[in-house]
């Protein structure tokens, strides 16, 4: 999925103030940064919603409006690629799950709607 088209689902969406989390062990998306597999690709990094011990931490949420801010805010912006040089971020731009300096390999593949929450699903390619 592409930056453009990650845009285009959120604005589709029925609740801006739905939560938005990763298919995978409760994480919610924290940021953007250049992704490390490919420098001129972006990658969303993460957090659990859940302590340790057990506590519902709702201060790493994001909800759909401000998810789709953060896309919009990396249209056109400039990001350092991990070992450096200056990539900027357009509609074509493919979007992974990984954090900083990783190279994870994890795809994000579709964006579900589930009214209460929304969810980014993912997909292994190496």
């Amino acid at each position: 999925m592409t930056l453009g088209q990650m845009i285009g689902m959120l604005k589709k969406c029925d609740n801006p103030k739905a939560v938005v989390f990763f298919d995978f062990g409760e994480l919610v998306p924290t940021g953007l940064h250049s992704y490390r597999g490919f420098y001129d690709h972006l990658a969303f990094s993460f957090d659990r919603r859940w302590t340790f011990n057990g506590k519902d931490e709702k201060d790493n949420e994001i909800d759909v409006a401000g998810l789709l801010k953060m896309c919009e805010d990396a249209l056109g912006r400039t990001f350092q690629g991990y070992k450096g040089g200056d990539y900027v971020m357009n509609p074509d731009t493919p979007l992974w799950v990984s954090d900083y300096a990783e190279a994870s390999s994890t795809a994000v593949v579709a964006v579900l709607d589930e009214e209460t929450r929304v969810i980014i699903q993912t997909a292994y390619r190496p």
